[in-house]
């Protein structure tokens, strides 16, 4: 019999692992961004990211990426691991107004968030740009600078209110590229290139990366990744040689098959729903059930 199992699939793929000790991106000169086709980057449909297949060593003081960003609402992480949850978490993404946003929480729960005042959408609309945020921490707080192209943009400041404690970092959610663990958090521009440090690049280093390119000999880069021809592809490896080597992966409900002769109905990884519905009756609960006990005989539920 042809059986369906009507689910939330998640697909992940193995990669080769290798390391590289140099690599030139396309986007090593400012044409090159402003002026590289569409498709030489990477899009990532609703549902779908690119998983770091391990966890980070230390906490990320540099986040950088070259992203296209429509000039329509381009909410969306480029690079993350947020869960809204007791477990140390950071989320570099582009908000709705098209500004450069970093999101840190630690494992108490203090936060660090700030959007920077400047809309890529706004000032180049439709163009792959390079963007560049550091996190500089001093006995004085958190100062952060925001580059766009290569040049600062926008700048802000946290006084000391409590110590961030990232002591977890290593056991909590892996990040991904392109989503930040929720699948509907997707990046709705293109994503081409991505590093990640562990200490702040100077304004110096940022220039020189987004004139010259990714410089692998930088010894607090952790990991960086080359997606000008990645679209569709899953063999997408880390060039910093420190093995973070990404497998794709997909939340997708295919709804389309018909011609079956019984479906099997699957609530999975519940504890996350068993716990914030505590508070709300059982509300979200009641609705998956009364859901399969409606749809019983139209999708055929025997088990």
């Amino acid at each position: 019999k042809k059986i369906v199992i009507a689910l939330m699939l998640v697909l992940t793929v193995a990669l080769f692992v290798g390391a590289f000790t140099t690599v030139s991106f396309a986007a090593d000169q400012a044409a090159n961004i402003t002026d590289a086709p569409l498709t030489s980057g990477r899009t990532f449909k609703e549902g779908e990211g690119l998983h770091v297949s391990a966890d980070l060593k230390s906490m990320p003081k540099t986040y950088e990426a070259v992203v296209y960003v429509p000039s329509t609402s381009a909410i969306g992480t480029i690079f993350g691991n947020y869960l809204n949850a007791d477990t140390p978490s950071f989320n570099f993404l582009i908000n709705s107004s098209g500004k450069p946003y970093l999101h840190i929480t630690d494992q108490n729960g203090n936060q660090l968030k700030k959007a920077f005042n400047y809309s890529i959408s706004e000032n180049h609309p439709d163009s792959w740009v390079h963007v560049a945020i550091t996190h500089t921490v001093t006995s004085s707080g958190s100062s952060f600078v925001c580059y766009v192209n290569g040049e600062s943009v926008a700048t802000a400041s946290y006084s000391v209110k409590y110590e961030l404690d990232m002591t977890l970092l290593q056991h909590a959610v892996t990040p991904y590229i392109g989503q930040d663990f929720r699948p509907t958090t997707n990046f709705k521009g293109r994503i081409k290139n991505i590093a990640i440090y562990s200490e702040p690049l100077s304004a110096e280093q940022v220039a020189a990366s987004f004139n010259n390119g990714i410089d692998t000999s930088i010894s607090s880069l952790m990991l960086c990744y080359d997606l000008t021809d990645a679209e569709g592809k899953n063999e997408i490896q880390d060039l910093s040689g420190n093995g973070y080597d990404v497998n794709p992966v997909f939340f997708e409900r295919d709804t389309s098959v018909e011609d079956y002769d019984y479906s099997f109905a699957v609530v999975g990884d519940t504890q996350f729903l068993a716990y914030h519905d505590v508070y709300n009756g059982t509300e979200y609960f009641s609705a998956i059930y009364d859901w399969i006990v409606k749809n019983k005989g139209d999708k055929k539920i025997e088990r």
